[in-house]
């Protein structure tokens, strides 16, 4: 894996270089003290992460993580800042998909290298590219969530282009207006079209509820294959979904994470798209056993729901933190950083609202165990039903 290292400060980097020196032969690291510096690399070389500082002088960290993302949206891009920088570091929450505190601490980034690593793999691993290649019938990209989010990442956007992207599609257009007059976007008076619901709820509701349209507007054969089970996973998702922005209030994540929840399990759709009748075996073999479904679908399927479904989103183009949420939402404890990540956020979200216990030496890493009370609360809510 290849890693590019920016900060001005020559002793930054040179410390970065010991930390690595002789740790790990899969990691070719670069280091350079400008932004200018990384641009020209990143034009001259692939790298698959990027990890600057938040501070420099003529190209701040925001700054080169913003023409990163235009130019090299694949490389996974790091912010690495000291205490002071933390204010100035929100000017990259749009940009970062990771954040680290100076000093770094050498086991921290090894292991969060390490994850990054293992994540990179899994998305162009042969042996799943094959088993998920040979399938037929996998969901469409939600084309037009993508280009909506591209749409309100460039320097002006007006309600008439949102309102003119969802109207490309009618059936997206029902199943929005259908969704957004839902108990779960709290509506007390009925929205009858569009350009109602982006003025009344906002942008970003709806940028919500063009998603949740998209990936549960699967066809009419998958519908007819589950039948009431459908609707029972759409409104599961959009419970995760709930939970997960409800947890993710005040992180560095809190705009995402209503998507990390609602995603969480979009594999389960790519594999009943493909492998239908046979993972609707495992869904009830794991129900009625008690197994654990992911590893019934591993040992039928040859791939599990997570790493299906972190394949697909890697495919279609979504941010890596959301690609790394699902990837890890069974597994909260693969992620390394002592605070609320995307895969801590949809991991604990789902593991409420399933009724399993959570470990406590895991939230007291993330710092977060005096918030697991109302956490379980609005969890219990939201299963009674409640918006």
């Amino acid at each position: 894996m290849k890693v590019l290292f920016v900060d001005d400060e020559i002793q930054v980097l040179r410390g970065l270089e010991r930390l690595l020196f002789d740790w790990d032969a899969e990691i070719d690291a670069t280091f350079v003290p400008s932004g200018a510096d990384a641009l020209k690399c990143l034009a001259n070389e692939q790298f698959d992460v990027l990890i600057t500082d938040m501070r420099m002088p003529g190209m701040d960290g925001a700054a080169l993580l913003a023409q990163v993302v235009e130019r090299h949206p694949q490389v996974i891009r790091i912010i690495l800042s000291g205490q002071a920088d933390e204010a100035t570091s929100s000017a990259a929450a749009d940009y970062a998909h990771q954040f680290l505190s100076k000093p770094l601490e050498a086991d921290l980034l090894a292991e969060l290298l390490t994850h990054l690593a293992k994540l990179r793999r899994l998305l162009s691993d042969d042996s799943l590219r094959a088993a998920l290649s040979a399938l037929h019938g996998l969901p469409s990209p939600p084309r037009v969530y993508l280009e909506l989010d591209r749409v309100l990442k460039g320097p002006s956007f007006t309600a008439d282009q949102v309102v003119a992207l969802v109207e490309t599609d009618a059936g997206l257009t029902s199943r929005l207006l259908q969704l957004v007059n839902s108990s779960f976007f709290a509506r007390r008076h009925p929205t009858t079209d569009i350009r109602s619901a982006v003025v009344h709820l906002g942008v970003r509701a709806i940028r919500q509820a063009i998603l949740c349209g998209e990936v549960f507007g699967v066809n009419s054969a998958v519908g007819d294959l589950l039948g009431p089970l459908l609707e029972e996973m759409q409104m599961r998702a959009l419970r995760t979904a709930k939970l997960a922005e409800f947890i993710g209030v005040g992180s560095r994540f809190a705009r995402d994470a209503f998507v990390m929840g609602l995603l969480a399990d979009v594999g389960q759709l790519a594999l009943v798209s493909t492998r239908g009748s046979e993972w609707l075996d495992c869904l009830r073999e794991s129900r009625r056993d008690g197994t654990v479904l992911e590893e019934l679908e591993l040992s039928r399927l040859g791939v599990a729901h997570p790493q299906a479904g972190a394949f697909l989103l890697g495919i279609w183009g979504v941010p890596f933190q959301i690609v790394e949420a699902v990837a890890s939402h069974h597994r909260p404890e693969s992620n390394p950083l002592p605070y609320l990540t995307p895969p801590a956020i949809a991991a604990i979200s789902t593991a409420l609202l399933e009724g399993r216990t959570l470990v406590p030496e895991y939230l007291n890493r993330l710092g977060v165990s005096e918030r697991l009370g109302e956490w379980e609360m609005r969890a219990q809510q939201l299963r009674e039903g409640q918006p």
